[in-house]
């Protein structure tokens, strides 16, 4: 765009009007501008129409009139120019006027916008991000108050961290799960385990051990400590593996416990004033680890498979052989609690231990199954099966039944270790439940399943 002023130049008229508007005495003026506008893609030239120029008594009115002009000529079809604030300052040159104009000619004013800038919209936009991030950071903020009230209001049991507000995660002797006080925990570089500080007069024979291994959590019992000895006691050490640990008194003693990460087995040991836990991972300690999962039966007057479990444990942990128990006599554990146990241990076989029953009451005997899903080159389960089936029945002098594939709801179904299941009898029949219910014989068939798992131990090596 080319701007013909015929009378003087646009830099000789701002500044006669700055000085006759600095000396009060300006007097009227008109100008005439020519404006040309040469569109480069149709040749041709369009005049622009002469308008005067309204007086007025400042360079900056002069700008912004020469301004307005610019807008109320634009068009869309003919031309596109961008008109931005131009510099104040007096000796500004024809040339710096060509060269702004020249890139602003990219911006088309639009006519039903409001007279801002390009520059003052993108300063408007710029402000707009900043303060729209700070109402959703306000919102955040609130709702999450809102939500911590309502929870620590309404539901005063909620802990973040798993039981360490009522420590449900050890059951005493009477079943009650309170007056708990949470025990500070205070990490040093060692890889020996953690310990606690013992009250003056505390020996070996005062101190008892319980692993609650299917509730991740370890009991300690300190005999003829009295509550007030033990406040202020914290655990030190290698802590990481505790998620809480707390204590309480009851009666004439101190029980503390400890949640743990996962399954352990611990080293106790007493020095001095200390006490020193070493915890160690069951692989880590023995060769053969074996998980057996006593189904629940609500029908028996007994809970025939978990005692059967319990003689088998005791009866391997003499032969150097671990035995973990999904549930204890009398409760039920979820299938993800029990599934937890057997990753936790990271066993090597898994059995499972059943009863049977039939509306025909003549059947008895024992019967297998196993795990159809995985299949393992080295170990069949079928055959794991088989060797469990076989021992059992020739200990307990029983008649050997069927070998089939485990229902789709057994968690036989869900491991990948070798996996099997033995159904010890019929509840049904009402001579076999007799037998079921007498030690000897539940001793006889932990003996079987013992053998068992020592000849596929055997076999698989």
């Amino acid at each position: 765009m080319k701007l013909d002023i015929e009378e003087e130049t646009v830099e000789e008229k701002i500044k006669n009007m700055t000085e006759e508007a600095s000396e009060e005495d300006f007097e009227e003026e008109n100008s005439e501008d020519d404006f040309e506008e040469e569109n480069s893609e149709e040749d041709f030239e369009e005049d622009i129409l002469e308008k005067d120029i309204i007086e007025d008594n400042s360079t900056d009115n002069f700008k912004e009139v020469l301004e307005e002009k610019f807008k109320e000529e634009a068009s869309e079809e003919d031309f596109e120019e961008e008109v931005s604030e131009e510099e104040s300052a007096e000796g500004t040159s024809e040339e710096d006027l060509k060269e702004e104009s020249e890139d602003e000619a990219d911006y088309e004013p639009d006519e039903k916008s409001s007279p801002v800038s390009m520059p003052e919209k993108k300063k408007h936009r710029k402000l707009k991000t900043p303060v729209i991030v700070g109402i959703i950071l306000a919102a955040v903020l609130a709702l999450g108050c809102a939500a911590w009230f309502i929870i620590r209001n309404f539901f005063p049991n909620f802990s973040l961290v798993r039981g360490e507000r009522n420590m449900t995660f050890v059951a005493d002797d009477t079943g009650v799960h309170s007056d708990w006080t949470v025990m500070e925990r205070v990490s040093a570089d060692t890889d020996e385990g953690f310990s606690i500080r013992l009250p003056e007069g505390v020996a070996v024979s005062d101190i008892a051990i319980e692993n609650h291994y299917r509730d991740r959590a370890l009991l300690i019992r300190l005999s003829g400590v009295k509550a007030s000895e033990f406040v202020g006691t914290y655990v030190t050490g290698n802590v990481s593996d505790i998620t809480v640990v707390a204590w309480k008194a009851k009666d004439s003693e101190i029980l503390v416990s400890f949640e743990m990460s996962q399954v352990w087995e611990y080293e106790v040991t007493q020095n001095g004033s200390e006490l020193k836990i070493k915890n160690t991972a069951v692989s880590e300690l023995y060769e053969t680890v074996v998980v057996i999962d006593p189904v629940y039966s609500s029908v028996a007057s007994e809970d025939i498979t978990a005692l059967v479990a319990e003689s088998v444990a005791q009866k391997a942990a003499e032969q150097g052989i671990k035995v973990y128990i999904t549930r204890g006599a009398g409760s039920e554990r979820s299938e993800a609690e029990r599934l937890a146990l057997i990753l936790d241990t990271e066993a090597d076989y898994v059995i499972g231990l059943d009863v049977d029953s039939d509306s025909d009451t003549s059947k008895y005997g024992l019967s297998a199954v196993y795990n159809d899903r995985f299949y393992n080159p080295d170990f069949e389960n079928a055959v794991y099966a088989d060797i469990l089936l076989k021992s059992v029945a020739e200990v307990a002098k029983n008649r050997a039944n069927v070998i089939e594939a485990a229902s789709e709801d057994s968690l036989l179904m869900l491991v990948k270790q070798p996996a099997a299941g033995i159904k010890i009898g019929y509840i049904s029949n009402s001579e076999e439940y007799s037998l079921l219910l007498d030690e000897s014989y539940r001793d006889t068939l932990a003996t079987g399943i013992l053998n068992g798992i020592v000849d596929v131990v055997s076999s698989e090596q």
